[in-house]
């Protein structure tokens, strides 16, 4: 009787660490003019983002190391997008519009993963 219920125990929480790290994180948010999003930087190894532009007005996507950034996309108003990156990269989504806010979705595949959201004025 013991061992029935610890294995059935330990099966519930096996799925459960395994949902949580499937689960990830995914956030819808506006990107005012003018501003830019910035995902990662923290990450030990790769991580992967996916998402769509859900607003009005196109955004500029591009990577960003310590010594380099470059272009990706220009994602149009319901395009999706799937970026990896690497260990210390950083992916810059650009609101360049001067008026009009952008909104965004985004998914990163864990919790274990480092999203580390933040804002700064487009470059």
């Amino acid at each position: 009787m013991f061992r029935r219920a610890f294995v059935a125990s330990l099966a519930f929480v096996s799925l459960f660490l395994m949902s949580e790290a499937l689960a990830g994180v995914s956030q819808n948010i506006s990107i005012a003019a003018g501003k830019s999003l910035i995902l990662g930087g923290d990450q030990s190894g790769e991580i992967r983002f996916n998402g769509q532009n859900r607003g009005e007005t196109t955004l500029n996507i591009a990577v960003r190391s310590a010594d380099m950034s470059r272009s990706v996309a220009a994602l149009a108003p319901g395009e999706r997008f799937a970026q990896s990156l690497a260990k210390g990269e950083v992916l810059v989504i650009m609101n360049s519009s001067a008026t009009r806010a952008g909104d965004v979705y985004w998914h990163v595949g864990s919790q274990r993963d480092k999203p580390n959201p933040r804002f700064e004025p487009a470059q």
